[in-house]
């Protein structure tokens, strides 16, 4: 009896293990669903005037990391707003959709373990996501999480496909134009163009071994609604993520197998 308790423990041991996965993906999901509601709500409910000096500040912030800030003659500019309170309208700073990969996932401050665990964090340092000339906005998110695909499909993406960036009620499109794999250390690809209108996304590579960065640009592009819903509306391209976790299922019930297989192999060879 002892025995069998200890095989039906083990197997829901398994099973929980080789669920998680998918339980967590299903959980980060709603999460996200959660907050965008509660982000739409927000945009909503704020008036454009405080939209509006929400995007000017931004503006102004990216102008000051690009060096193409400038004073009129005769009159004073203001510092702009600290980091921390930049696009801070229903708590988050922006959405990224990336609908080739069935991606919409919230963006906020910051790069910290903590954001990263559920979310798409804003490199700081970098131009803030509301577009204009002489940005670049760097956008980084785990790949391979047991618990949430995140970034972990976005090696699917190929030059020539679209990702939109919704901010404070604006939609901006960008078409990737460059992938690269680089060292961590190499920053080299994420510096602001003068004149140009970038977002990069990274995220981990190779999947489970994590040694480098992979760096995917678009550059601005005219936003058309109907693109984007046709795209929503097309199958998205085949997971990495999915496929990395079916292959796990597949050894681990493998494994869970010929252990059961070898456990009652022995028990029929004791009362032969």
């Amino acid at each position: 009896m002892k025995r069998w308790l200890l095989a039906a423990a083990c197997g829901v041991v398994a099973l929980g293990l080789l669920l998680y996965p998918l339980v967590g993906e299903l959980l980060s999901e709603k999460y996200h669903s959660d907050v965008e509601t509660a982000y739409t709500a927000a945009i909503e409910d704020t008036d454009d005037t405080e939209l509006t000096a929400q995007r000017e500040a931004a503006e102004q912030y990216n102008a000051m990391l690009s060096g193409t800030a400038s004073i009129s003659e005769g009159e004073a500019s203001a510092s702009p707003l600290p980091y921390a309170e930049q696009l801070t309208v229903g708590g988050v700073m922006c959405y990224i959709d990336i609908p080739k990969i069935n991606v919409y996932l919230s963006v906020q401050h910051g790069t910290g373990a903590e954001t990263l665990e559920k979310s798409v964090g804003h490199v700081v340092g970098t131009s803030l996501p509301v577009g204009g000339s002489s940005t670049h906005a760097v956008l980084s998110a785990h790949s391979g999480l047991a618990s949430s695909k995140l970034f972990s499909d976005i090696d699917q993406l190929t030059e020539g496909d679209t990702f939109y960036i919704h901010v404070l009620g604006e939609m901006l499109a960008y078409r990737v134009d460059a992938i690269h794999t680089v060292l961590p250390t190499d920053t080299s690809l994420l510096q602001i163009a003068d004149g140009k209108d970038y977002v990069t996304l990274v995220t981990c590579t190779p999947f489970g071994v994590n040694t480098h960065r992979l760096l995917v640009r678009g550059y601005r592009v005219p936003y058309l609604p109907e693109q984007e819903a046709a795209a929503a509306e097309e199958k998205p391209a085949a997971s990495s993520w999915t496929r990395h976790y079916l292959t796990g299922l597949t050894i681990g019930l493998g494994v869970v197998a010929v252990i059961g297989d070898g456990y009652f192999l022995i028990r029929r060879k004791r009362h032969a």
